[in-house]
């Protein structure tokens, strides 16, 4: 199978949402695997589709560099190569309507950030979030252990990530125009539509 449509199986898939699931640690739990889910679908679409799509996100948050040359980590655990890199920015991609809050709790010890992408002079942490809240501390944690000082933080919404993607649709390819319909099962657009329903939600199972 052309690795471009590795977004049609789940990474790590979790396929029924409820609106309680925050409320417990299982439910964090599950909603942390469907937001990885969501992040790697993003990733495989940046690596596996026309650079079309990846310029277009690269231009959301003012970056001119050409697609080619940047590489992606998924939940990266080196904290020290990114800081080397002349533009560090911490970007946070939320929701229209996720919450914003401070967690005093919150350790700062530990910090894993969803996503990188990088090349030889930017680097861009990511910290995603589609039904939990964004945690301050979280994000100034990721800044602390992988970015370090003279850090840019940007924030964008998925709902504004997925407008830039329909404007540049009608000039993609058939096979890469699939993956960013919100009707094609498991394509980047349907995860995402998923995974910022407020309701509870099932969709027919793929077999591997």
């Amino acid at each position: 199978m052309d690795s471009k449509y590795s977004n049609l199986f789940w990474h790590q898939g979790i396929k029924i949402f409820e609106e309680d699931l925050l409320s417990t640690e299982k439910g964090r739990l599950r909603i942390d695997h469907l937001e990885n889910d969501v992040t790697k679908a993003l990733l495989n679409l940046f690596q596996h589709c026309s650079s079309k799509v990846f310029k277009a996100f690269l231009q959301l948050i003012n970056i001119e560099d050409s697609p080619e040359t940047f590489e992606f980590d998924f939940q990266p655990t080196d904290s020290s190569k990114y800081r080397r890199k002349i533009n560090r920015i911490m970007l946070s991609i939320v929701s229209d309507f996720t919450q914003v809050k401070s967690h005093s709790s919150y350790s700062v010890e530990q910090s894993r950030p969803d996503a990188c992408i990088f090349n030889k002079n930017t680097s861009v942490l990511i910290e995603a979030k589609t039904q939990s809240p964004l945690i301050t501390e979280q994000v100034q944690s990721h800044i602390k252990h992988y970015l370090g000082t003279a850090t840019k933080e940007r924030t964008l919404t998925w709902e504004s990530i997925s407008e830039k993607f329909k404007s540049v649709s009608t000039a993609l390819l058939p096979s890469d125009k699939f993956l960013t319909q919100p009707e094609i099962p498991n394509s980047f657009a349907f995860f995402l539509a998923f995974n910022l329903k407020k309701t509870p939600c099932t969709f027919p199972e793929i077999k591997r």
